[in-house]
């Protein structure tokens, strides 16, 4: 596994951006007076863990795209022992075309394989 543009590499510790972004912004939850109703309470607590549920899943998310992006930004490549593929099409428009391709796909030596 090797990258074809490894420049890009250095901007990895970019991936850190949504966390630095994120405790940055947090805002602790100021307490307001007003009359606790025992339903009042029930609704904000959930409201509150839905938030938190929410906010990780976006930071999460943020982080893989920035992640992804860099990497294809850095072009993966993955080298393999025998990289010749045939995929051959069986529908029906190809059909005139069908014993040709599979006399040229032998003339490649490769092994059989029918999914």
């Amino acid at each position: 596994m090797s990258f074809l543009a490894p420049q890009f590499l250095w901007l990895l510790p970019a991936v850190s951006l949504p966390f630095i972004i994120h405790l940055w912004h947090r805002k602790q939850a100021r307490p307001y007076p007003f009359p606790y109703v025992q339903l009042l309470k029930r609704a904000i607590k959930g409201e509150k863990a839905w938030r938190r549920l929410k906010d990780i899943l976006l930071l999460v998310i943020r982080t893989l795209i920035i992640l992804l992006i860099i990497l294809a930004s850095a072009r993966l490549a993955v080298r393999v022992s025998n990289p010749r593929v045939v995929i051959l099409d069986d529908s029906y428009t190809m059909a005139p075309y069908w014993e040709t391709a599979v006399r040229l796909a032998n003339k490649l030596q490769l092994p059989h394989h029918h999914s």
